[in-house]
C-alpha cells in the first residue's frame, strides 16, 4: 500500500516514465521531421543528421556531398567581356558540377563578389558562352534586353537554360552575384544583389 495519496506503486513508476520517454521521443521527431520540410531550416537539419549519422558509423551518401556545398568566389577583372567570361564559365561548372548533388532543392554554387564592374548584360554572357563553345552544355536561346523585352538568340543552342534576374538586368551595382542551378528544371539563374 502506498504511504501518499500520489506515491505510484513502481509497476506504476515505470509506466509513467515510459510514457514520458514517448512522448519525448515523439515530440522531437515531430521537430526533426518539421526542420527537413521547412526549407531554411533544412540544410541544417541535415547537417546534424549527417553529424549524428557519422558517429554511429552510417552515414547516408547524401552526407557526403561537400562538393555540393556553394562557394564564395571574387573577380579580380573589371572588364565587361571578362566578366561575363567568368560568369559563363561558372555558370557551365554550376551545371556539370553540382546537377546530381541536389536532393530536390536549388543549389547555389557560386557567390562572385564583384567590385567596380562595367556593365554586363545576359547578351555579354551568351556571346562568351559562344566564343567559348558552351551552348551545346548550356543552351541560351532567350535573352532578356537591358530594358526588359525577351529577344531570341539564335547561335546558341536550341533551349532556354539560362536564366537572367539582375535589377534593371544589367550587372553593374550589383556587389553580388548568385549562380544557382535549379534542380526542377536543370537551369541555371544567376541573380544579381546589391
Amino acid at each position: 500500500m502506498p504511504k501518499h495519496r500520489f506515491d505510484l506503486g513502481s509497476g506504476q513508476r515505470g509506466l509513467a516514465l515510459t510514457t514520458i520517454a514517448i512522448y519525448i521521443i515523439a515530440f522531437f521527431s515531430l521537430t526533426v521531421i518539421l526542420l527537413f520540410i521547412n526549407n531554411p531550416l533544412r540544410q541544417g537539419a541535415e547537417g546534424l543528421y549527417c553529424s549524428v549519422q557519422s558517429q554511429f558509423g552510417d552515414k547516408p551518401a547524401f552526407c557526403d556531398s561537400s562538393s555540393c556545398q556553394g562557394e564564395e568566389v571574387e573577380l579580380e577583372v573589371t572588364n565587361k567581356e571578362e566578366v561575363a567570361m567568368e560568369i559563363a564559365a561558372h555558370s557551365i561548372a554550376c551545371l556539370k558540377g553540382k546537377s546530381g548533388c541536389s536532393r530536390g532543392e536549388n543549389i547555389v554554387c557560386y557567390s562572385i563578389k564583384l567590385d567596380d564592374v562595367e556593365a554586363v548584360t545576359e547578351r555579354n554572357v551568351t556571346d562568351a558562352l559562344k566564343q567559348g563553345g558552351g551552348c551545346p552544355v548550356l543552351p541560351n536561346n532567350k535573352i532578356v534586353l537591358p530594358d526588359g523585352s525577351r529577344s531570341s538568340y539564335s547561335n546558341c543552342g536550341r533551349e532556354d537554360k539560362l536564366k537572367w534576374r539582375v535589377s534593371d538586368n544589367i550587372i553593374k551595382e550589383q556587389s553580388r552575384i548568385l549562380i544557382e542551378y535549379n534542380y526542377q528544371n536543370h537551369t541555371i539563374l544567376v541573380e544579381g544583389y546589391q
